[in-house]
């Protein structure tokens, strides 16, 4: 009796395995039908399928790089595509592949929902398997403008020195600095942010951005009511400016200005 139970329990099992194959099989077809006729949410849902019956199965996660392309690429369901990516690199045993998701995941939080705590999360996590040197500065310089857009400046300062202390090429350290100085704009420390800026001019002067530094840095002088200076700026980029309409139209009205502060020339109290 109890032999034959065995029996039975034996069975049950293997009609089940089977009915979970065909069930995953089938899933999995639909899913590819559907992605050819470009029905994508039906294509996902039928994926999913076929991740629900057996997580850990081939075709489970095969299922998952596909939808996850569709989640991402097609649908832009970034959300859901961010958990996808999750379950990918703790089923995959392939360093490139997490190191490719985890990127994935990190620039989604940054770029499309721009969750910014989130953002910086992921890219420490990054951090800690990206080989590449360059690819580490552009990380960490996104983490700086990650906690430059909450706010937090003194957090997005000392991720700043962490970077001007490694060697980095020219071109991203004048970046580096840029921002730096876009932190003291920010908040109103205009004579350390003038600083700045001025070395930025005299040691970059090839850098295509020398002209937006250079009205910065006017407006840091024009702040600290330093006209002149201001004034003299912008002549110095007006020529080169793509609108030096524009330029002309600020220096007049830092004329102006000047015209009217006390002890000017023609000012009446």
């Amino acid at each position: 009796m109890k032999l034959k139970n065995s029996y039975l329990i034996l069975i049950y099992c293997l009609v089940g395995v089977s009915c979970s194959l065909e069930s995953d099989i089938l899933s999995f077809n639909k899913a590819e039908e559907a992605y050819q006729q470009k029905l994508f949410k039906k294509s996902v849902r039928n994926y999913e399928n076929v991740i629900k019956l057996d997580p850990r199965s081939k075709r489970a996660i095969i299922s998952a790089k596909k939808a996850v392309r569709i989640l991402h690429f097609d649908l832009l369901d970034f959300e859901k595509a961010t958990q996808l990516y999750e379950y990918l690199i703790l089923n995959s045993k392939e360093k490139e592949e997490v190191r490719v998701y985890q990127t994935h995941i990190a620039s989604i939080f940054y770029d499309k929902l721009q969750n910014y705590n989130r953002s910086i999360n992921e890219f420490n996590k990054l951090l800690k398997i990206e080989k590449n040197t360059d690819v580490q500065n552009d990380i960490r310089l996104k983490i700086v403008k990650s906690y430059f857009n909450l706010n937090k400046f003194y957090q997005a300062q000392i991720e700043i020195e962490k970077l001007l202390k490694q060697k980095i090429p020219d071109t991203f350290r004048f970046q580096v600095l840029n921002y730096r100085a876009n932190i003291h704009l920010t908040t109103k420390e205009y004579q350390k942010a003038s600083v700045i800026l001025k070395k930025l001019l005299s040691d970059f002067p090839n850098e295509k951005e020398r002209q937006n530094i250079g009205i910065s840095l006017a407006l840091c002088y024009e702040e600290l009511e330093d006209l002149d200076q201001s004034i003299e700026i912008l002549n110095g980029i007006k020529e080169d400016y793509a609108s030096p309409d524009f330029i002309e139209l600020k220096i007049k009205r830092l004329m102006e200005r000047k015209k009217n502060l006390p002890g000017a020339r023609g000012f009446l109290r």
